[in-house]
């Protein structure tokens, strides 16, 4: 496990764990990529970590019962094969394939989440990776054992830009979330999604957080709050030279890189204080303005999805405890896509569940795509299919099979809910747990600017009159514009208040000790943080 020069210069340092591929014949990396572990790593003058193990890689878990493990793993791997190729197909296309969805139900990042379509999008559609770059004979597990095999590998990549030019690699990915950062930058060309995961990976730097950033910054230079003279290069959407020139920047902590390398939620400081001391303005009034289109919560950039449609991924992004990361509630492809979760009741109700499973995935160190991205057909004869619970139950056994435990799916939530609490009290102490910090900018709930709302036009006319009851639109685009945004700010509002109630929070979003005592943390520590907060 190692974390390179990017990691130690910036804020979103990432972890690559390394592996040797006997299938590929090379070392190969999977990225812990999300919060800047690999900063803290660095920071603390830890460079890497070896590991040698002497266990045999199938029984190395060594299960108290074999054959329920063989049974769970067999009737998955039943399900994927049978449903994956009809479904998403990660296993061709890995999450490449999601570029085209998202594309189709403007969910894809283009220039900074501005829009979520663009004609220049099928350039990054996964066909275009599997038929170019993916191997058809080396299917790829980030496991033994695998029974999905979605990680994908590109070999012998020739590098056309920065210091290694003209070198043969072999890249690791790419990801959806990396093709989608490419996007986020206005950029459309396959070959740079290779080279730019390839250098963030070699570095150490999180793909999302960098490419959320470098876009940030674009938009501050679209809009004027900054010049090409303030970075030293015009890095406007969609110059591939300019990215590739941030990009090396920041990881070696040079130029302008000091300040990208820094993230969204300090970038934000820079620029409004460079601007108002320029320009005889308020700081604040500026920093208001950029917190419309910064795209961070908790100071973590937003990961690849537009959510202005979606209010469930919305709370998704915002209650996040770690920040705006799909990983604790992937809700919009139920609510957006396939229109699963249509009521607010349904949303909130999807904001307390979703979160508890896939906490509890994280915990076990077990793999969520089997699950959330391949429906089992027998959901569909469920009360919820969207919970996909006949494969949760699949893995229920493989834990109690593991483990030698009895757990039901409840006894699993339960142990979830109570880690979720316990992420939400240092989240407190740390001062980022109450309601302001789950809320999220304006661009994350729609449209900000007169070019948004002009890109989609006839969509949002429609939308207002559908939730105006009908009612005689205001004439100007502006007016309609603004009558928009305090209709979907009422309803993130609504949903906040919807949420915490089921979570057992008070309307400011801080654990209520009822709650707290029903799953056995209450101490004394506990009791005097609540104290501060009025609970």
């Amino acid at each position: 496990m190692v974390a390179g020069e990017g990691a130690l210069n910036s804020r979103f340092g990432i972890i690559n764990s390394l592996f040797f591929d006997r299938r590929r014949n090379r070392i190969r990396a999977k990225q812990a990529g999300r919060g800047g572990t690999g900063t803290v790593m660095r920071k603390k003058g830890l460079r890497g970590i070896v590991v040698k193990s002497s266990l045999p890689k199938a029984n190395g878990n060594n299960a108290i019962d074999k054959e329920l493990v063989r049974q769970a793993g067999a009737k998955l791997k039943d399900v994927i094969t049978r449903c994956d190729p009809a479904q998403l197909n990660l296993e061709a296309w890995g999450t490449t394939g999601l570029s085209e969805y998202m594309n189709k139900f403007h969910i894809f990042p283009i220039n900074n989440y501005q829009y979520g379509q663009s004609p220049e999008a099928p350039k990054l559609f996964g066909s275009v990776f599997l038929d170019k770059y993916f191997s058809k004979k080396l299917p790829d597990g980030c496991y033994y054992g695998c029974n999905l095999a979605c990680a994908k590998g590109v070999e012998n990549v020739v590098l056309t830009r920065g210091p290694m030019k003209g070198t043969t690699v072999s890249v690791d990915g790419p990801e959806y979330e990396t093709v989608g950062a490419v996007s986020n930058m206005g950029i459309f060309d396959p070959q740079f999604v290779l080279e730019y995961n390839w250098y963030c990976d070699e570095y150490s730097l999180d793909t999302i957080s960098t490419g959320v950033t470098i876009g940030f910054f674009m938009e501050c230079l679209e809009r004027g709050f900054l010049s090409a003279d303030d970075i030293g290069y015009d890095l406007s959407f969609g110059n591939i030279n300019a990215v590739d020139r941030l990009l090396h920047e920041i990881a070696r902590g040079e130029g302008f890189g000091r300040v990208a390398g820094q993230g969204v939620a300090r970038g934000k400081k820079w620029v409004a204080d460079k601007y108002a001391s320029r320009n005889n303005v308020p700081v604040d009034e500026i920093l208001a303005e950029l917190n419309k289109f910064g795209m961070e919560v908790k100071g973590l950039e937003f990961s690849m999805y537009v959510t202005k449609e979606s209010l469930a991924q919305q709370g998704g992004y915002g209650f996040a405890l770690k920040g705006p990361q799909h990983d604790e509630a992937w809700l919009i492809f139920i609510d957006q896509v396939h229109k699963e979760i249509t009521s607010l009741e349904q949303k909130a109700s999807a904001l307390k569940w979703f979160p508890l499973i896939r906490t509890w995935f994280n915990a076990t160190g077990l793999c969520k795509l089997p699950w959330i991205d391949v429906r089992n057909p027998e959901a569909a004869g469920t009360p919820e299919p969207a919970k996909n619970t006949p494969t949760l139950a699949y893995y229920v056994d493989y834990l109690n099979g593991t483990t030698g435990s009895r757990k039901s799916l409840q006894d699993i939530l339960d142990d979830s809910e109570r880690l979720q609490l316990l992420q939400k009290m240092i989240n407190l102490r740390q001062g980022k747990g109450a309601r302001a910090s789950d809320l999220i900018p304006l661009r994350a709930m729609g449209p900000v600017y007169l070019n948004e709302y002009q890109s989609r036009s006839e969509y949002y006319d429609g939308w207002l009159k559908e939730n105006s009851g009908n009612s005689q639109l205001p004439e100007s685009m502006e007016q309609r514009l603004n009558l928009l945004i305090k209709k979907r700010e009422k309803a993130y509002q609504r949903l906040c208040d919807i949420v915490y109630d089921k979570k057992g929070y008070t309307p400011q979003a801080i654990p209520k000790r009822e709650t707290m005592i029903k799953f056995g943390l209450m101490d004394e520590q506990a009791s005097q943080l609540l104290d501060k907060f009025g609970e």
